[in-house]
């Protein structure tokens, strides 16, 4: 049931739940919402942050540059690679004090992998996410949060961008 609330099952009467199906209108709803979320939480993370905020975004960014995104296939993600970038972007925001905007955020970054994993799948040209998030961190750093947003907000928009460009996604 947590599952049908959170929009990745549905439940058909008389025939139990299946897994609800990827659409282009989810996905650019769901990059809409995620961008103006985190870009709210990056600037209030940047605004409170201390020397122990900046520690935990330069081990994140530190784990995520040692992993390769890439599994052999070329087409599919490395294991552990994920959780390094979901701890990166988590790090990002982790001086923001608004729980209910960070549960929020969470839930959104949850609900895009399944189009963060597919956007993989539909790649024809390298990405340089490794640079994107290098850029992001280098802001952070240096507490320029309207550049911080800016660019991070382009980074998720891109994801979205590969899948709407290069994949059949339906319409529903």
């Amino acid at each position: 049931m947590r599952l049908a609330s959170e929009g990745l099952v549905t439940l058909e009467d008389q025939r139990g739940f299946s897994v609800a199906p990827v659409s282009r209108e989810e996905l650019l709803d769901l990059t809409a919402a995620r961008a103006e979320i985190e870009g709210i939480a990056i600037r209030w993370s940047i605004a409170q942050g201390d020397d122990r905020w900046e520690a935990a975004v330069v081990g994140a960014f530190h784990r995520l540059q040692k992993a390769q995104k890439l599994a052999p296939d070329g087409h599919s993600l490395q294991p552990g690679w994920e959780d390094r970038h979901s701890d990166f972007h988590s790090a990002l925001v982790s001086a923001c004090t608004n729980k209910v905007l960070l549960q929020v955020r969470a839930a959104l970054y949850e609900r895009a992998d399944r189009y963060r994993r597919l956007s993989v799948r539909y790649l024809r040209a390298p990405r340089d996410d490794l640079g994107e998030h290098q850029a992001i961190y280098e802001a952070v750093l240096a507490r320029d949060a309207e550049q911080a947003e800016r660019l991070l907000k382009e980074h998720i928009h891109l994801t979205s961008r590969i899948l709407l460009d290069q994949s059949p996604l339906d319409n529903r």
